[in-house]
């Protein structure tokens, strides 16, 4: 009787990674066929008859499962599908430098939780406001937003990203205030909001943030002095603010 117990347990579990293979083959179909996948760079394996998902140009699978999607500057064209929520064992992202456009999924950030890498970057047209939902990428090791058309505020979510070593959203129109919650970033080492509209003062409290090497936001609109707390940061190589309306008053290498 345990024997016959353990066949059907095996038999269910068997069906369901079947079942599971099937949808995320489904959510590449959906990909390529929605981001001009005909028109791209590189696209061996994809849609071809009898081929193997996990071959295809850009996957990465583990135990048939789909961990990592990687095309780079591949002539990706269009809005991020609802289908990649599917895809719920992603650990990482890669479509920088392609002709992205739409706003950052909610349902995409709620779904890919398991997601270590997150990289937009690079001259796609991504636009429309950060969703709250971006905080739920907890396991998040980086997030390359930079260059696109992100537009309004940061939102305090980003602080819930407490595995991140590099946040950049460079060049979007990003404004409003540094949220205080990305001092609750401990191993955060690259912080780059450069060429945005962000305005306010430096807070002090981004001091507790001792593991950083890169602080970059020049050509913003940010005011005031520098805190003396950041001469905390002893691992910072260099402070880049200038484009500002910022005055030096610490000792701390500053580029103004």
């Amino acid at each position: 009787m345990h024997g016959h117990r353990s066949v059907l347990l095996l038999s269910f579990g068997a069906l369901m990674h079947e079942r599971a293979t099937a949808s995320e083959v489904d959510a590449l179909r959906t990909l390529y066929k929605e981001m001009a996948g005909a028109h791209w760079y590189r696209k061996s394996g994809w849609l071809e008859d009898g081929t193997d998902h996990c071959t295809w140009h850009g996957v990465t699978c583990k135990h048939a499962s789909v961990v990592g999607l990687d095309l780079t500057s591949n002539g990706v064209e269009g809005a991020l599908p609802s289908a990649l929520a599917t895809l719920t064992l992603l650990r990482s992202l890669r479509l920088h430098g392609n002709s992205l456009n739409g706003t950052l999924p909610a349902q995409m950030c709620k779904s890919l939780t398991h997601l270590e890498e997150l990289d937009l970057s690079k001259k796609n047209g991504l636009s429309g406001t950060l969703p709250p939902q971006l905080g739920m990428l907890t396991r998040l090791l980086r997030l390359d937003l930079s260059q696109n058309w992100v537009r309004g505020t940061i939102p305090s979510e980003v602080g819930r990203l407490s595995r991140l070593r590099v946040l950049k959203m460079d060049s979007n129109r990003l404004s409003g205030t540094l949220p205080a919650a990305l001092q609750t970033i401990p191993h955060l080492s690259t912080l780059s909001f450069s060429s945005n509209w962000l305005s306010g003062t430096l807070p002090s409290t981004l001091s507790a943030l001792t593991a950083l090497t890169e602080f970059n936001l020049r050509n913003n609109q940010l005011s005031g002095s520098v805190p003396m707390q950041y001469e905390n940061l002893t691992h910072l190589q260099r402070l880049q603010i200038e484009d500002n309306y910022v005055t030096k008053t610490s000792a701390l290498k500053t580029d103004l």
